[in-house]
C-alpha cells in the first residue's frame, strides 16, 4: 500500500512539475535498477487490490511512461536501461488485461523502447522476440498509431511509436514480427497520414523511415 501510494503521489506531482521524473531518470535519488525492481514488485502486487487492481496497474504504467517520456530529451545511459527480464514482465501485463491497462502498458513500453540506441542490444526488442504472447504489443501499437490523425493530439507519442516501428523492422530478429495482414494495415496508416500531412511537417520523415525499413527488411520484400 505504501509503495502504491508513493507511486501515485509521484505521478500526481509530475503533472505539476515533470522535472521530478528527470531527477529520477538521472539517478539523483537512487539507481534506476532499484526503481525498476520497485515497479516490478508494484505491478506484481496490483492484483491484490481486488476491484482497484486496474487502477494500481495504471498508476505504475503512468509512472513508467512519464519517466521515459520526460527523460527522452536528456537520454539515459545504456547501462541504466531496463533488462530483458523487466521488458518481458512488462509484456506480461498485456495478457488478459482490460483495454485501458492493455493500451497504457503498450504506451509505457513504447516510451521505454525508444531509449535503446543499439539495436543489437535493445532489450525490449529481444524480449519481444522471445515472448510467447508477443502479438499483443503489435496489436496495441497499431491501434495507437491508427488513432493518430493530423492535426495530432499526442505528437510525442506518435514520434515514439513510429520510432519503435522503425526499429522493429530494422533489426533482422524482429523484421518479420508482424503478420502480413497487420503489416498491410500499418502501410495503409502510413500512406493515409503521408497524404494528410502538409509538406513542411517534420513527422513525414518518421513515417518514411518506417516505410523504408519495412520495404527493405520485412516479408513485404
Amino acid at each position: 500500500h505504501v509503495r502504491l501510494l508513493v507511486c501515485r503521489i509521484l505521478v500526481m506531482i509530475s503533472k505539476l512539475n515533470p522535472q521530478i521524473l528527470v531527477f529520477i531518470g538521472a539517478e539523483e535519488w537512487g539507481t534506476l535498477s532499484s526503481i525498476y525492481a520497485i515497479v516490478q514488485q508494484g505491478a506484481k502486487d496490483a492484483p491484490k487490490f481486488d476491484n482497484l487492481s486496474d487502477e494500481a496497474f495504471l498508476c505504475w504504467m503512468f509512472f513508467v511512461h512519464g519517466l521515459f517520456t520526460e527523460c527522452q530529451e536528456y537520454g539515459m545511459a545504456a547501462e541504466a536501461m531496463p533488462s530483458q527480464s523487466f521488458c518481458s514482465n512488462m509484456l506480461d501485463l498485456m495478457i488478459d488485461a482490460s483495454e485501458e491497462v492493455f493500451l497504457n502498458s503498450c504506451k509505457a513500453l513504447i516510451a521505454m523502447a525508444v531509449h535503446y540506441e543499439d539495436l543489437n542490444s535493445n532489450n525490449f526488442l529481444l524480449a519481444l522476440h522471445s515472448h510467447p504472447d508477443n502479438q499483443h504489443f503489435g496489436e496495441a501499437a497499431i491501434h495507437i498509431l491508427n488513432e493518430q490523425h493530423y492535426p495530432y493530439d499526442e505528437p510525442v507519442l506518435l514520434t515514439q511509436t513510429l520510432g519503435v516501428f522503425k526499429d522493429l523492422f530494422s533489426l533482422n530478429l524482429t523484421a518479420k514480427y508482424f503478420f502480413t495482414n497487420d503489416m498491410k494495415v500499418l502501410v495503409d496508416i502510413c500512406v493515409r497520414e503521408l497524404g494528410n500531412l502538409p509538406a513542411e511537417d517534420d513527422i513525414i520523415a518518421s513515417y518514411l523511415r518506417v516505410i523504408n525499413a519495412l520495404l527493405q527488411n520485412s516479408q513485404w520484400l
